[in-house]
């Protein structure tokens, strides 16, 4: 029984470090994932806002109700625009998109009103 006195500790050290090391390299892929997971939200949100803003944009375009620059709110975050007008039909329009979590995009796009087209479309 003597020679047994020493063995049960170390066994339950190494168990314990092995065991920690494990907890600790999942809770980093945990912390990790939710990052990404976070900032695919906010990229989303800024696209959702983006082509709502857009959609609004060639309407007023089509309507022909735009002004040269303004603003459009929504629920995640809001947009502003320029429109510059190149000629009879074409159109260059500049957006800036904030989010409620201050994530910023920008998108520049030329459009025809005649051809109802996109011509050119620029993301920043």
């Amino acid at each position: 029984m003597r020679n047994q006195r020493g063995i049960a500790f170390p066994m339950v050290l190494i168990f314990a470090a092995v065991f920690l090391m494990a907890l600790t390299a999942a809770v980093d892929i945990f912390i990790t994932e939710k990052k990404f997971y976070y900032e695919s939200a906010e990229k989303l949100k800024a696209d959702y806002i983006l082509r709502l803003g857009v959609n609004e944009i060639l309407e007023m375009i089509a309507k022909k109700e735009q002004t040269a620059a303004g603003f459009l709110f929504y629920l995640h975050g809001d947009l502003f625009y320029e429109i510059n007008k190149e000629g009879d039909y074409i159109h260059n329009v500049h957006v800036y998109i904030s989010t409620k979590q201050n994530r910023k995009m920008e998108a520049i796009f030329k459009y025809d009103s005649l051809q109802q087209k996109m011509i050119e479309w620029i993301e920043i």
